[in-house]
């Protein structure tokens, strides 16, 4: 979790900003005589200082711009290096100003307990899988910040929760059968459970225990579906070296001592590699989980480290899926839950900044090679065509051939949407 810095992935350094200097890895620096009023009065509302300096130190907080991986005035997309999906893809200004951003982008509301965008679009939509679960998580490391929340079903009913996929050990906990039980003995007892809790549910309608009944067939169905899901040895070399599933990322950059680098970055492309695979066999909606990009500090090789880590399976992913027919049939979203201060945090990093950040989405009906929006030329907010995170979330409804307006679920006397009482479909960027 965590978010990528914009200013470096995204963003051209206006011409006018442009330094010889290089300090503490900045390609450019902009003092506090530099910085607008309208900007200073916005950052004091933040409690963040411009400061001066009179020591011909760096002060703490400063307009800069850091050598990132895509540092140069042609920077869009950048993060793709291969440029093999650059026509596909849109991307757009977003804003998002509330607190709990990761629980916002995944549920549309910053507040625990409301159903995510996966649980919503299998609400709407149901699976096309009777052999694997409908919505599936991926994750590639152990922490996810909110946890289980941001793919919790909320109000829904549970068969609708997003199923975690761990990438350590077995990847579906409790899925193989104990020693000594057979596949029919197995049988044979859960036909024996389904009859306790048929007979349970008819007496109290509890929406629960028929939820349980399904989870209880789903899994049985899995133990011969899901082995042949994970088994990635059906690959050819080819795709295996396309998604970067073997490479070493450890001379590229700065490896910690537990070689972390490279076994996120494996995680990371092995799952992009199992998404396609789940798509392929009609799991309905997928979330991949990367992080941890959150670089208040030691930016410069930290981002470079994850971009490493992400570009090449994500650029393998989009080749991968349009090769095979399913792009047009498949929305791809990439994303994080907020964007980085155009002022600098310390001496190599940035902080949170909720106001303007950028999403990019490919297939699925999106018109590939269109930008919508824009910030000021600080990378501070929008000054054009802002898109809002329930904005966001309409839009991929819409690609879904639901209605946000009308996919409501009653709950507590009110009916509930996704996008609350809110949202527009962004209609510049359909296809």
């Amino acid at each position: 979790m965590g978010v990528d810095a914009h200013c470096e992935i995204y963003v051209a350094v206006p011409h006018q900003f442009l330094s010889d200097r290089r300090r503490h890895s900045c390609l450019c620096e902009i003092g506090a005589e530099g910085v607008p009023q309208r900007v200073k009065v916005q950052y004091s509302i933040l409690a963040v200082t411009i400061g001066n300096s009179s020591d011909g130190e760096v002060p703490s907080q400063h307009f800069c711009r850091f050598s990132g991986p895509a540092a140069g005035p042609d920077s869009r997309r950048a993060l793709i290096v291969s440029r093999t999906a650059s026509s596909v893809l849109c991307d757009f200004v977003e804003v998002n100003r509330e607190k709990r951003c990761h629980i916002l982008m995944n549920t549309g509301l910053e507040k625990f307990g409301r159903p995510s965008v996966g649980s919503w679009v299998l609400y709407g939509l149901g699976s096309e899988t009777k052999n694997l679960p409908g919505y599936v998580v991926l994750t590639s490391r152990s922490l996810v910040r909110g946890g289980g929340a941001n793919w919790s079903n909320g109000f829904l009913p549970p068969k609708f929760q997003g199923v975690q996929f761990h990438n350590q050990g077995e990847p579906i906990l409790n899925l193989s059968l104990p020693p000594g039980i057979s596949r029919a003995a197995h049988r044979a007892s859960l036909d024996a459970l389904r009859e306790a809790n048929q007979l349970a549910f008819e007496r109290k309608l509890d929406p629960e225990i028929s939820s349980r009944i399904e989870a209880y067939e789903l899994a049985f169905r899995m133990q011969s579906a899901a082995p042949e899901l994970l088994d990635l040895g059906q690959e050819t070399k080819h795709t295996i070296d396309a998604y970067g599933l073997d490479r070493n990322l450890l001379d590229r950059v700065v490896a910690s001592a537990d070689n972390k680098p490279r076994e996120v970055s494996r995680t990371f492309s092995k799952n992009c590699l199992l998404a396609r695979r789940m798509i392929e066999r009609g799991v309905r909606f997928v979330t991949i989980f990367h992080g941890d990009w959150d670089h208040h500090h030691s930016l410069d090789s930290g981002l470079r480290q994850n971009s490493l880590g992400v570009d090449q399976p994500i650029a393998a992913l989009l080749s991968d899926l349009k090769q095979r027919g399913l792009l047009d049939s498949t929305l791809v979203v990439i994303g994080g839950e907020f964007g980085r201060t155009p002022l600098g945090q310390g001496s190599d990093g940035r902080d949170h900044h909720p106001h303007a950040f950028t999403t990019l989405l490919a297939g699925g009906g999106v018109r590939g090679g269109t930008v919508i929006g824009k910030t000021d030329d600080f990378g501070w907010k929008p000054v054009e065509e802002p898109v809002h995170v329930h904005d966001l979330h309409a839009t991929m409804l819409h690609l879904f051939g639901l209605d946000h307006l009308r996919l409501t679920h009653r709950h507590q006397g009110r009916d509930f949407r996704l996008t609350d009482v809110a949202g527009n479909v962004v209609t510049k960027l359909l296809g």
